[in-house]
C-alpha cells in the first residue's frame, strides 16, 4: 500500500464541485510504473479528486494495491497486453463516470485513449481533457499521433521533454520527476529467502523488466554468465512476463546459469524484497528502469545501460553505473565492482540520497503532478 505522503497546504484545489479524473493503466508491478501510479492516485485522491483507475490489460498486483488504498478500481480487460477489446469498456466507464481528465499513463496506453476520445466525440460525449504521462518518448506513427492528438503530455525527464519537442509539442509538454518513494512494508531477509527459494547468506540482484526484445535480457545472461567467472555466490531474481519467457530460460540452460537465477512472472511482495537487494539490473529500455526510483529511495545502487533517461535518474555514474553496450564485459565488472569495493558502494548510496532530496522527493514530484493536471 502507498505510504501516505502529504501534498503542500494551499495546493490548488480541483476546478469543480466534483471532479473527475479517470487513469487509464495497464497493469503493473508494484514497483516502478505501478508504483508511480498509486501514489499518483493517492495524492490526487488527497488533493480532493474524485479518483477511478481503468486497468486495460491483467497480469500485476496493482489494481489490488489500489484497492487497499481506497481507490476504486475498474478492471476492463483479462488479456495481458491492451488491445482493442478494452475501447468499447473504457468508452462505457467515461460515459458513465463523466470525469473531468482523463490520465493516461505510459506510451502502452496512448493509442487507447486517443481512440476512445476519437470515439467519444462521434458519439457526442461531452469533451475531457486527455493529458498523458510518459517515462519514454513515443515511438511509431501510432504512438506519435495518439501524442500530439492529447491536450497535455506530463514527462519524467528533460530528454523525454526533447523528444516530444522534436515532435511540435513542447508548448504541451511538462516535465515532472517520479517520486522516490521507499516502501513502509518490511519483511525480514530470512522469510523472503524461504518464499522465494534464495539463499539469505548470499548477495541478491534484482532486474524488473517485461520478457521482450526492447528489454535486452539476453545483455543481463551475458553479464550473468561473466561475473559467474568470478563470483558463484550471487542470487540473480528476475521479474516480468512476456513472450520471450521460455527463449531466454533456455539460453540461460545452454549457458549454464539457470542454476543462479529466480524466474517470477509477477511479485507481489516486491516491496519487501527491495530493501534487501544489493544491486539492481537493467540491461534494456523499460520505463523508469523497472524500478529505479524505488532503488534511489533505499539507496540501492544499479548498473544499467547507458541512455539519456537512466542517466536523468542515476546521474553521471553517481547514483550507479551507466555502461555501454560494447564490450559487454563491462556489465558485470561494473556490478563485481559494486558488489565487492564497499566505498564505491557508499558513495552510490550517499549519492541517492542527494538526488532523491534535491530532485526527486516525493512531496514535490507529486504536488507538481497534481499542479499540472489541475492547470
Amino acid at each position: 500500500m502507498a505510504t501516505p505522503i502529504l501534498l503542500p497546504t494551499g495546493m490548488l484545489m480541483p476546478p469543480s464541485a466534483d471532479p473527475g479524473c479517470l487513469m487509464v493503466a495497464c497493469e503493473h508491478d508494484p514497483v516502478g510504473t505501478g508504483r508511480q501510479i498509486e501514489l499518483t492516485a493517492v495524492a490526487l485522491r488527497d488533493a480532493g479528486w474524485r479518483v477511478l483507475v481503468a486497468c486495460v490489460s491483467a497480469g500485476g498486483s496493482l489494481a489490488s494495491r489500489l484497492v487497499e488504498a481506497g481507490i476504486e478500481v475498474s478492471r476492463l480487460s483479462h488479456r495481458p497486453q491492451p488491445d482493442a477489446s478494452a475501447l468499447p469498456r473504457l468508452l462505457g466507464l467515461i460515459r458513465r463516470e463523466r470525469p473531468a481528465v482523463v490520465l493516461g499513463w505510459g506510451r502502452e496506453t496512448l493509442p487507447a485513449v486517443a481512440a476512445t476520445r476519437l470515439l467519444a466525440s462521434a458519439g457526442g460525449l461531452q469533451r475531457w481533457r486527455h493529458l498523458h504521462l510518459l517515462s519514454q518518448p513515443p515511438r511509431g506513427r501510432v504512438e506519435i499521433a495518439a501524442a500530439r492528438a492529447a491536450d497535455g503530455l506530463l514527462v519524467t525527464a528533460d530528454s523525454i521533454a526533447g523528444a516530444c519537442g522534436a515532435l511540435g509539442l513542447a508548448s504541451r509538454t511538462t516535465v515532472v520527476p517520479p517520486a522516490a518513494a521507499s516502501f513502509s512494508e518490511r519483511g525480514e531477509r530470512s522469510q523472503l529467502a524461504v518464499r522465494l527459494g534464495l539463499d539469505p547468506a548470499k548477495p541478491w540482484m534484482l532486474c524488473v523488466a517485461p520478457l521482450v526484445a526492447p528489454s535486452r535480457l539476453e545483455r543481463l545472461l551475458w553479464g550473468i554468465d561473466q561475473m559467474g567467472v568470478v563470483r558463484q555466490d550471487v542470487e540473480y531474481v528476475i521479474v516480468g512476463r512476456g513472450r520471450l519467457r521460455r527463449r531466454l530460460q533456455r539460453r540461460a540452460r545452454v549457458e549454464e546459469v539457470d542454476g543462479w537465477l529466480h524466474w517470477f512472472e509477477q511479485l507481489p511482495c516486491l516491496p519487501e524484497l527491495v530493501p534487501h537487494v544489493q544491486v539492481l539490473f537493467q540491461p534494456g529500455s523499460v520505463a523508469y528502469g523497472g524500478c529505479l526510483p524505488e532503488g534511489l529511495a533505499h539507496g540501492i545502487p544499479a548498473v544499467v545501460t547507458d541512455s539519456a533517461e537512466y542517466r536523468e535518474l542515476l546521474g553521471d555514474d553517481e547514483a550507479g553505473r551507466l555502461v555501454p553496450t560494447v564490450p559487454e564485459s563491462e556489465f558485470a565488472r561494473r556490478a563485481i565492482e559494486l558488489l565487492e569495493n564497499k566505498q564505491a558502494a557508499d558513495a552510490c548510496r550517499e549519492a541517492a540520497r542527494k538526488r532523491v532530496a534535491s530532485i526527486f522527493e516525493p512531496t514535490k514530484s507529486l504536488a507538481a503532478v497534481v499542479a499540472a493536471i489541475q492547470s
